[in-house]
């Protein structure tokens, strides 16, 4: 009996699948150990740079992870905390400074008037302030902000912009950050009290 072969008959789908099969057996499985491996040197790259980062701007990894789940350490309620207090402490000074040249200048008229409404406005000032870090030392509600990073010369510290934060930072930022660059901050939401901060895009998990 003769078997006629025919075109027909022929299973391209079936020697395709062969040769897919044969291909992933040969060549997948190193091309995926090399993509694993690639990727696990990023991320250990990634990590190392957040931790020199964290190590000058003062914050540990740990602190990170906290943040990013909305959290902030012990160390940093601490931080905040004595910032609240000494904000609170220069409102008492301010208003009894007030006071003590309100007493020797002894104003009178216009002068006294004058004297008043701008002893209002700085005690406002100095109430305002103190009273964003007195939240946020009870609160502790933490947002972040992304973006690319400029600086701006701000005293003694430096003025860190990332998309709609603005915060002042040590002037050791210039040598872990770079300007241009994408980041992610971490940040209190009532005084802009800095936590931390990570470069974009992040994939160390």
């Amino acid at each position: 009996m003769r078997v006629r072969f025919s075109m027909k008959n022929f299973n391209y789908k079936a020697i395709i699948i062969f040769f897919l099969f044969i291909a992933e057996v040969t060549y997948g499985q190193p091309a995926r150990e090399i993509k694993q491996s690639t990727q696990s040197l990023n991320n250990k790259a990634i990590a190392l740079s957040i931790k020199k980062i964290g190590d000058t701007l003062g914050f540990t990894m740990d602190e990170l992870v906290l943040n990013r789940k909305g959290k902030i350490s012990p160390h940093q309620k601490t931080e905040i905390l004595k910032q609240a207090i000494s904000m609170s402490g220069m409102v008492f000074i301010a208003f009894g400074l007030i006071i003590i040249l309100f007493l020797v200048v002894k104003p009178r008229g216009f002068r006294r008037i004058m004297f008043s409404l701008l002893s209002l406005i700085a005690i406002s000032i100095f109430i305002m302030l103190a009273w964003g870090d007195i939240q946020d030392s009870i609160n502790h509600k933490v947002v972040m902000a992304e973006g690319k990073l400029e600086f701006k010369a701000a005293g003694r510290g430096v003025s860190l912009i990332i998309g709609h934060y603005r915060g002042v930072i040590n002037n050791n930022a210039y040598t872990v950050l770079s300007v241009g660059k994408s980041y992610r901050v971490y940040y209190l939401f009532h005084s802009n009290h800095f936590l931390s901060i990570e470069p974009l895009p992040y994939r160390f998990y």
